[in-house]
């Protein structure tokens, strides 16, 4: 997993100045406080389930006495999110703090470059919070579920560094004919090494991942608005372009969107059968992704076909 950086908003809860002296940093607070740099944001309950496994999915009061810890300490920074009274309560959100960078440089020997972190990357929407949560979540969902059928999450790369390695557009052109450069980035990339029984060793399940929180356009006649049917556009001429390869040395990359609904699911996988996208792009519903579903059971649907399928399906 790549080392990285991040953020938050303006309603943050900001930790009180206090001597750290007496606090005693362990080893599970520093794969936090990296956790978090890593991801940019992670919720309480995902820091739950990546620190502080239970059953049932409850956050233990360990896990909370540690993180007000952390907090107080200067290493992590809380947000609480806003939420109607009819929503009942939010799990807090958890970013760097200024003390944080400083606690991985001395604990872990990174440079302070590798985690590419400021105080103003903490000033971002709720819908930018939202957004990273649920990347988050596909995350942890994937690594639980390799790690329970004995495979390995190999690698998990977040956009901050893929914008770096798609940083070439490429040229789509729409339904009318006119032509315009576009810039393919996935919300993540990630490989699961799998055993393969051919040769005895292991071989690699490649995908893009996209989280999809309904917030695009699914179709539109205005040429100039961002569409999901247009990203699809561009993702078809980027597996046509040599860039794909001399990125990643193959095309045999799945599209995985995750999304919030199964309304939205079909809307999107409709659109991108209209766009000619093949049978590489997988949608699944949030919802319906666990440890226990997200590679063996049939919750994904893929483009062109109407049964579900399970990951382990070849593409």
């Amino acid at each position: 997993m790549t080392t990285l950086p991040l953020p938050s908003t303006s309603t943050t809860t900001q930790p009180p100045t206090r001597k750290r002296s007496r606090y005693q940093v362990t080893e599970r607070d520093v794969a936090i406080v990296d956790a978090v740099a890593r991801h940019r944001f992670l919720s309480t309950d995902q820091i739950a389930a990546l620190f502080f496994p239970a059953r049932g999915g409850i956050v233990s009061s360990a896990c909370r006495t540690r993180l007000r810890q952390l907090v107080s300490a200067g290493f992590l920074t809380r947000f609480d999110r806003p939420v109607l009274r009819t929503e009942g309560s939010k799990a807090a959100l958890y970013g760097l703090a200024t003390a944080g960078p400083d606690l991985l440089v001395s604990e872990l020997g990174y440079e302070l470059g590798d985690i590419d972190w400021r105080p103003s990357h903490n000033d971002v929407s709720w819908a930018f919070l939202d957004h990273q949560i649920m990347i988050n979540n596909i995350f942890i969902v994937l690594s639980q579920a390799c790690a329970r059928v004995g495979w390995t999450l190999a690698e998990w790369v977040d956009d901050r560094i893929l914008k770096k390695m798609h940083a070439d557009p490429v040229l789509v052109t729409d339904e009318g004919g006119r032509q315009r450069k576009i810039l393919v980035v996935p919300d993540a990339y990630c490989a699961l090494a799998c055993p393969d029984a051919t040769t005895g060793g292991h071989r690699l399940l490649r995908f893009f991942v996209e989280a999809d929180r309904a917030t695009m356009t699914v179709v539109s006649h205005n040429q100039q608005r961002r569409t999901w049917q247009k990203r699809i556009h561009a993702y078809g001429e980027y597996f046509d372009s040599p860039q794909i390869v001399n990125t990643y040395g193959t095309r045999r990359i799945r599209v995985l969107t995750v999304t919030t609904s199964e309304k939205r699911l079909q809307s999107l996988k409709a659109a991108t059968e209209d766009a000619k996208g093949k049978s590489k792009y997988w949608f699944a519903t949030e919802a319906a992704l666990s440890a226990e579903t997200a590679l063996d059971a049939p919750v994904w649907y893929k483009a062109g076909s109407t049964e579900p399928v399970s990951l382990r399906q070849p593409e």
